[in-house]
């Protein structure tokens, strides 16, 4: 198929084989041309029976890969500025990777983003999620440097992990041909004509190509009956720009000489219109299944991300204020088909669901191979600020409610959002009643109890944190500091460092050491600091987002003396500094990791079966129980979420005729054999990994980790 993807860039690009009319230079761009044309290479072909693909594959995906790096190529600092693709295939970064126990790279989103104008394209206004275009953005680097990555990857035992964008695009080739109702386009997006005798319902556009629609202009156009009218919720609502999901285009003359206006859905920002996924042209899918093609065939990635997969769908339910538009039988549907055709094709998927556990139980039963753990971040969070561990068991009891195997989840410790606050799990049970804190309070009074005490972690004595409405917007390492009441993070004292140091070494070891998939960002990597309020106010050439606003760029392998990303970023402040540097100290933050996944690999704990947690007299004490799949041994992963020392006697009868060993340190624990008792000894932040073995063996004094 060599030639084929060969003349299929060439002419998707905009050489010299496209038309002459605007209109044909403008369906070349499109990504529905892009993807029919690619779609057409594997119609009819016997490549499509070669895979299973009715059931989900996580144990396959995790045989691939089990510790992924989530890449944010504008956060990375290269040497000299070189592309940031050419510096993602370097062999001093694989060997770093290797060595620590990464076997796979989530490149995030790198094709092309932004909107057109005047045959000019403008920047993303999302990180990459307002796609327009199959093709790679060649500012992140050429085709050449995408397949050098790929080809180191897998010479280091590696893969290499890409985006699907099923919920929207940006403002490019295709919305400006569905504004002119060219052929099938207009079917690709949740918009709607309005006819000239209702424009009086619709707001002036002053400047730009649209403008919001007010929440009144809104229901009075689902009166009228052109749109299913507000949605469940406002992603993004910021007071005077955005006020609802529905924003209104200005007066467009079409193909056809008409002049229309057109109202159009978008669950996030104005230049991201949603796909309609249950129109009779089917183009959403078209465009989305050509796109999942050309990322298996084309830049050759193992696993793809569907972002935001739970909003495929919505629909105007009677007797009530809002549509339903979250978690509807469509995305459920979309979901499935997405990834049934990824897994037919020979990859998998993963969902970014952030919902309750029901919803991540369906839409994993045929749908993404794994999915997003959005149920204990927000939770361990939590118990690190309160030092009890109530609403983490909470999680846990939902997840075993709800029959959700920890294998099919993706624990990671920042993905490209804010630390998440929604705490949908709590919403959708409302009415259940829960245990928090020594009283029983229902699920919608204890999510906004937690909202409201949780916001301690954004408070006036912690300025270098944000909240987005959604979520905490800050790094991991400003998590630790503020759960730990570190007022001036940029000025710590040796001790403040390294407290903040063991708290995030604690968090990273709740995500490693359980069944599943674990991920750690770059910022994790160094320990970045949420960049400063003076830093910000030095530059203008930051994406405002809040989300994003606060997470520098980072030098991993102290390749450059430059004070920013190629994209602007700013350089942030770290704990711990590049990887290559902490190498060299067996303390460091990368080398007690590199112990960890040591630990997670030779256990085999992420395909382990989860029996459940440890009831605990200390409130700051979480014990997750786990069977390991080779050995069928008993293994604990036991985390201290307090600044206090402590001790608590662990009891199961099938320890009895065992030896208890530190799966970090490789030493015996102290523990009598015959005894189905076993003391836990945790310091302060302290995490241990231990397996109980059938035989005896020489005890030696432990170490901490």
């Amino acid at each position: 198929m060599g030639a084929f993807f060969r003349l299929f860039i060439v002419c998707s690009l905009g050489g010299t084989l496209l038309a002459h009319t605007e209109l044909d230079w403008l369906e070349n761009q499109s990504m529905l041309h892009q993807a029919t044309t690619i779609s057409k290479e594997f119609s009819a072909k016997k490549l499509q029976w070669r895979s299973s693909y009715s059931a989900p594959k996580p144990l396959e995906v995790i045989d691939r890969a089990e510790n992924w790096f989530t890449s944010y190529a504008s956060s990375l600092i290269t040497p000299d500025n070189e592309p940031v693709l050419r510096f993602l295939s370097s062999a001093s970064l694989w060997d770093a990777f290797q060595d620590i126990g990464i076997n796979a790279l989530h490149t995030g989103p790198m094709q092309i983003a932004g909107a057109l104008q005047d045959r000019c394209r403008t920047a993303s206004i999302d990180g990459g999620f307002d796609r327009i275009s199959l093709h790679l953005d060649p500012h992140y680097g050429s085709y050449s440097d995408y397949t050098r990555m790929v080809q180191k990857a897998e010479k280091s035992g590696g893969i290499i992990i890409g985006d699907l964008v099923p919920a929207h695009s940006g403002l490019g080739a295709d919305f400006l041909l569905a504004l002119q109702n060219y052929k099938t386009y207009p079917g690709i997006y949740h918009m709607v004509e309005i006819p000239r005798k209702d424009w009086h319902l619709l707001p002036k556009v002053s400047s730009g190509l649209s403008v919001n629609l007010h929440p009144r202009q809104v229901e009075g156009l689902k009166k009228k009956g052109y749109i299913v009218g507000r949605l469940e919720s406002s992603i993004f609502f910021q007071k005077g720009e955005k006020r609802s999901n529905w924003s209104t285009t200005k007066k467009i003359v079409g193909v056809d000489g008409i002049e229309r206006r057109w109202v159009y859905l978008h669950y996030f920002k104005s230049g991201q219109p949603s796909y309609n996924w249950l129109d009779p042209s089917f183009s959403a899918q078209k465009i989305v299944s050509g796109d999942a093609l050309f990322s298996l065939f084309i830049l050759k990635n193992q696993v793809l991300r569907l972002d935001a997969n739970s909003f495929l769908g919505v629909e105007s339910v009677e007797h009530t204020k809002k549509a339903w538009s979250e978690a509807h039988p469509v995305a459920l549907d979309a979901t499935n088909t997405l990834a049934m055709l990824i897994r037919k094709f020979g990859g998998f998927s993963f969902q970014e669901l952030n919902l309750g556990p029901k919803a991540i139980r369906d839409f994993s039963r045929m749908g993404a191979d794994l999915s997003y753990d959005f149920l204990t971040r927000a939770a361990y969070i939590n118990a690190l600020l309160h030092q009890n561990t109530d609403l983490l068991k909470i999680s846990y009891d939902l997840l075993k409610n709800y029959a959700i195997d920890p294998k099919i989840l993706i624990h990671a410790m920042q993905n490209h959002d804010e630390f998440n606050y929604e705490l949908k799990h709590l919403k959708e049970e409302a009415s259940t009643e829960f245990l928090y804190h020594q009283a029983t309070i229902q699920g919608s009074d204890l999510r906004k109890k937690i909202q409201q005490e949780d916001s301690a972690l954004t408070a006036k004595n912690v300025p270098y944190n944000q909240f987005s409405g959604e979520g905490l917007c800050t790094t991991t390492v400003g998590v630790c500091a503020s759960s730990l009441k570190i007022p001036d993070i940029y000025s710590m004292t040796e001790e403040e460092k390294e407290k903040v140091k063991k708290a995030l070494l604690l968090l990273t070891f709740f995500n490693a050491m359980q069944p599943g998939i674990f991920a750690i960002s770059p910022w994790d990597l160094v320990g970045a600091l949420p960049l400063s309020k003076k830093t910000l106010q030095s530059t203008d050439s930051i994406d405002n987002d809040p989300r994003w606003i606060l997470r520098g760029a980072v030098d991993l392998l102290h390749c450059s003396g430059k004070s920013s990303s190629s994209a602007g970023v700013p350089k942030a402040d770290t704990l711990y500094g590049p990887i290559s540097l902490q190498k060299k100290d067996p303390t460091s933050f990368v080398c007690q990791l590199k112990a960890i996944l040591l630990a997670r690999k030779t256990s085999q704990i992420a395909k382990a079966t989860w029996l459940g947690y440890m009831p605990t007299k200390n409130p700051a004490l979480f014990v997750l129980i786990h069977r390991l799949p080779a050995t069928k041994s008993l293994q604990i992963s036991a985390m201290n979420f307090s600044e206090t020392p402590l001790e608590e006697t662990i009891c199961l009868p099938e320890i009895a005729s065992t030896s208890a060993i530190n799966q970090i340190t490789r030493k015996g624990e102290n523990k009598d054999f015959g005894s189905d008792a076993f003391q836990l000894h945790l310091d302060a932040l302290e995490a241990k990994a231990v397996v109980f073995q059938k035989s005896p063996i020489p005890l030696e004094k432990n170490s901490p980790m």
